[in-house]
């Protein structure tokens, strides 16, 4: 069956807002468009992307197909396709997709399911699915629960149900509270809840991705990557997926990542739906508790494709094995200093089909656009 592939990641805010016709804000169009092919790093063999079908698209994916030819036959296709692998699922991009003349689209029904399963509240069904013993995430409906919560256990992360890239999260601690009130009450009063963690003592940030399709849920690979200091994606480390396991073992015993990863697999079969085909990754974070190394096995669910599934995929397919990569998604002021930027990039050195140096675009930097990614060799 031939799949589209479309790069959406405003679908966190769609969700949010829940209708068949949601416009996003024009920073987040602004993302979309520049950022349109992403997906050639983690299609499969066979598919398309629904992208502009202009000469610089059709020029970068032919020369990265060249390139990398174990990436497979790969094509841009601005409309049509049996089945779509969108970034995520939602109402909006559903109607979307109808437009484009996809003929395999999920019910509506099935997507108010969905979105219900994307709220963050689900991290909670995770947990208590793999037995975790720590202090549970909760579900708040005013602000006198979060109050409750926060005077319970102290600092607190707040977070809206439906959000993405770190907005709507963010630190509440008992004698600031006042100034958090309105935030919190306009997000209860907008999706209904929010919903307060425990503040830990992070160390580093990972993830578990996942697939699920026909055969059931399978596991992919790891990320490791960085939030900045607003909970916001930075960066990732890319390398094969045994290098990155190896940089795991060096906070996490091997035995205790084998059997998260074994127990994640059985709690996302119960939970994700049978339909869904795609992917998802668990966030997860490592942190201090009195002196000793712990790990928080899920700190939420993305039921959907996420940066740290590109960065995995690029460390298998792309990056020559042993090697290391950073991975960044960055934005300039004006396109002039995209250009800049990328006039003084190394140039990628590619080996038998493999990065084994400098830096290569994993975008074409169109005209007017100020966001791009880049895979380095570090």
């Amino acid at each position: 069956m031939r799949s589209a592939y479309i790069f959406n990641p405003d679908n966190d805010l769609a969700l949010a807002n829940g209708t068949d016709n949601y416009t996003a804000p024009k920073m987040a169009r602004r993302i979309r468009n520049d950022l349109q092919l992403i997906p050639l790093w983690f299609a499969d063999s066979g598919s398309s992307i629904i992208a502009e079908c202009d000469t610089v698209n059709e020029s970068f994916v032919a020369d990265n197909l060249r390139m990398f030819p174990q990436l497979g036959a790969i094509d841009l296709s601005e409309r049509g396709a049996e089945y779509a692998m969108p970034w995520g699922w939602s109402r909006a991009i559903r109607s979307e997709l109808k437009r484009l003349n996809v003929s395999i689209l999920p019910d509506t029904t099935h997507l108010d399911e969905f979105r219900q399963l994307s709220h963050r509240r689900t991290s909670v069904a995770i947990l208590s699915e793999i037995g975790y013993r720590g202090i549970m995430p909760s579900e708040c409906f005013s602000l006198f629960d979060v109050q409750r919560y926060v005077s319970l256990y102290g600092e607190t992360v707040v977070k809206a149900p439906w959000s993405c890239s770190g907005r709507g999260v963010f630190l509440v601690n008992r004698n600031e509270f006042d100034r958090s009130k309105d935030l919190i009450a306009g997000i209860i009063s907008k999706q209904g809840s929010v919903m307060c963690e425990k503040f830990l003592n992070k160390q580093s940030d990972f993830a578990l991705e996942f697939r699920s399709d026909e055969t059931g849920i399978r596991f992919q690979g790891y990320s490791i990557f960085s939030n900045g200091n607003r909970f916001s994606y930075e960066k990732a480390i890319v390398a094969d997926t045994s290098t990155l396991k190896s940089i795991l073992l060096k906070e996490i015993d091997e035995q205790v990542l084998d059997s998260l990863c074994e127990r994640l697999q059985i709690a996302l079969s119960r939970i994700v739906p049978d339909w869904y085909r795609g992917y998802l990754g668990v966030d997860m974070m490592t942190f201090l508790d009195n002196g000793s190394l712990q790990v928080m096995p899920c700190v939420e669910l993305n039921l959907r494709t996420t940066m740290g599934l590109l960065s995995s995929k690029l460390g298998d397919r792309i990056l020559a094995p042993g090697r290391i990569g950073e991975m960044t998604i960055t934005c300039r002021q004006t396109h002039d200093a995209v250009i800049d930027y990328v006039k003084n990039l190394m140039p990628p050195k590619v080996e038998a089909g493999r990065l084994v140096g400098g830096s290569l675009l994993l975008v074409p930097p169109k005209q007017g656009s100020i966001y791009t990614a880049v895979l380095t060799v570090v």
